[in-house]
């Protein structure tokens, strides 16, 4: 597609994309986010160690990690007790940059930024 003939496209339907900005930042967000969650909370659980672990994407973040990754009590919001850890996952939103993509969805599915989420 030539850029004069997406340019057109756009202006043609600029009240859609907003429209599905709104709709991606709301309801379907939470959605999302909340089905993500129970995806990791269903596969850690299934982990033969036990498992810290936050599951919240859509307020904050989603966070895990063994009980045998860390060397001392660890607190995930006292970042001073991380250098006692081997090892976490994290999936959080990095915000937008030039690095990024600007709509969050796009990190779930192949892209031009490489920003994918495996």
């Amino acid at each position: 597609m030539e850029h004069k003939q997406a340019a057109k496209l756009i202006i043609e339907n600029i009240q859609l994309l907003e429209q599905a900005k709104i709709l991606l930042e709301g309801e379907l967000s939470q959605t999302f986010f909340n089905t993500v969650d129970k995806v990791i909370e269903q596969s850690v659980g299934n982990f033969d160690d036990e498992i810290i672990a936050s599951c919240n994407f859509h307020e904050d973040e989603t966070w895990f990690l063994s009980t045998k990754w860390k060397q001392e009590p660890f607190s995930f919001g006292d970042t001073k007790t991380w250098k006692n850890l081997y090892a976490f996952y994290e999936l959080t939103n990095e915000g937008c940059n030039e690095r990024s993509n600007d709509w969050w969805l796009t990190n779930f599915f192949p892209n031009d930024l490489g920003r994918v989420i495996n």
